[in-house]
């Protein structure tokens, strides 16, 4: 069936198989769910494992100080990228294949102008929080980092192109833990030490998305001016509504940590961070995998007439799934939850059961939050 056109004239999102709409998107959930799973795989095993190496190799003290900066950037991230790479999903198809090289080089051109607000506010605010300069220049690089991965990833996700995400996201885990375990070996600023192993295995991942399908095409010439301010204004629209409320949800989900460094000292940061990243990388194992492969078809789904209720259905399967995986999660911390902290993360790391209750609960509920949006 070929591709439908819009009234702009150009080629639209590619169409589902013939049948009823509802029921192709649902099997189309079900497939990309599983591909999707290697997409998270290797992040997620990688973001356990270093979380165990930190903690052995950081005090609580450091690794507060670590949680500080990762924490800002994420923050800044949804200020200055998130937008974008929602309106990516909605607005690319429209543009593929026809336009997609010009689609691409004029979005880097919107990534590179709201970087640079984003990273002055980031490196203003880790200086802040830290005094330390070192550890804001390093935030601000990885900062950069991660805003255009995930740029390039966008593209690659709203086209669903789920091999090439693969190959950058496990190019990026293999580095990033492989420099990590290397420089906490010989380095003695340990916790700057592990932001550079971070930034190391974006830019990695990076090259590597460049010189294959993700590549954005040349940005400087012809001039850097922006060239389609249509474009701008479309993605401009609609992301920016999204802007506040995924700032107001990474928020929630970590802007606990910077609240308590300033309340408290770096070492009750590094006790309360380090049980929070084992929670969220233990429930990536299915949330992100369940979000990647939803939303783009949850976009499909609005963008061609689908009834309200159909999506709506498919949210409510999906908030279903998190419940059974969030319900044995939390009695196994009530039964035996210290024990599996000294265990993972060391003996000083340990927190109250209630804490670590309310931290998994919490957890539980930013992973809803993603679909009531």
């Amino acid at each position: 069936m070929p591709n439908p056109f819009d009234v702009m004239g150009k080629k639209g999102p590619v169409a589902p198989p013939e049948g009823g709409i509802a029921e192709n998107y649902e099997r189309s959930l079900h497939r990309d769910m599983i591909r999707y799973i290697p997409v998270k795989l290797m992040p997620a095993v990688v973001g356990l494992a270093s979380i165990v190496v930190l903690t052995r190799a950081l005090s609580p003290d450091q690794y507060g100080l670590y949680s500080v900066v990762i924490t800002t950037v994420l923050l800044m991230v949804q200020l200055g990228g998130s937008w974008l790479y929602t309106a990516v999903l909605f607005v690319y198809p429209e543009y593929c294949p026809d336009r997609s090289a010009e689609f691409r080089r004029e979005t880097t051109k919107f990534q590179v102008l709201s970087a640079i607000p984003a990273a002055a506010i980031g490196y203003g605010t880790i200086f802040l929080m830290t005094r330390r300069h070192l550890l804001a220049m390093l935030g601000t690089a990885l900062l950069a980092g991660q805003l255009f991965q995930s740029l390039l990833l966008s593209f690659l996700q709203s086209t669903r192109n789920v091999t090439e995400q693969v190959l950058g996201i496990a190019i990026q885990s293999l580095f990033q833990f492989g420099f990590l375990c290397l420089v906490l070996y010989l380095a003695n600023g340990k916790e700057a030490a592990a932001l550079v192993s971070v930034s190391v295995g974006y830019a990695a991942g990076i090259l590597v998305l460049l010189r294959r399908r993700g590549n954005p095409g040349r940005i400087i010439s012809p001039g850097f001016l922006l060239s389609d301010r249509d474009l701008f204004r479309k993605l401009f629209g609609y992301g920016i509504p999204m802007c506040v409320w995924f700032f107001a949800t990474q928020f929630y989900t970590i802007g606990d940590r910077l609240i308590l460094k300033y309340f408290r000292a770096s070492a009750d940061v590094g006790q309360y961070a380090s049980f929070k990243d084992l929670s969220v990388g233990c429930a990536g194992f299915l949330t992100m995998p369940l979000l990647l492969a939803s939303h783009p078809i949850i976009m499909a789904m609005w963008k061609k007439g689908c009834r309200k209720e159909d999506i709506e259905n498919l949210i409510s399967r999906n908030i279903a799934l998190l419940s059974l995986f969030f319900a044995p999660l939390l009695v196994l911390v009530d039964l035996c939850g210290p024990e599996l902290i000294a265990m993972a993360l060391g003996p000083r790391y340990l927190l109250e059961k209630s804490a670590m209750l309310l931290i998994v609960l919490s957890v539980y509920i930013a992973s809803l939050s993603m679909y009531v949006q």
